[in-house]
């Protein structure tokens, strides 16, 4: 399902209290610039979307409690997957046409 941009800043704000309290994980494997991890899943902790800087800041927690933004400027389309009315995937295309995608672990429902 194709999110609308003008919805994108309150729909993350639900997904990422949703994931503070799940402390679902997330696959970074199709993250074109990856983590500074090798781990498979990460802990997603937030997800936000500042449209003053036209950019999603995709927020991740590794074993050691360190934490890494992962940054996608201008983005220009998010895709959502859901698992019933869960979320269970989403992929945001950037401005180069690249996609970046991050599978839960166990689908969140957003609060």
């Amino acid at each position: 399902m194709n999110l609308e941009k003008s919805g994108w800043h309150e729909y993350f704000e639900r997904l990422s209290r949703a994931v503070v309290k799940s402390r679902t994980e997330a696959e970074v494997a199709a993250l074109p610039r990856g983590l500074r991890t090798d781990a498979a899943w990460v802990a997603l902790v937030a997800v936000r979307y500042d449209a003053e800087r036209d950019l999603i800041e995709i927020g991740f927690e590794f074993a050691d409690k360190t934490t890494e933004d992962y940054v996608i400027s201008s983005p220009r389309a998010v895709v959502i997957e859901k698992h019933g009315e869960a979320l269970a995937a989403m992929e945001v295309t950037d401005c180069d046409g690249a996609a970046h995608r991050v599978e839960l672990k166990e689908p969140v429902a957003l609060v």
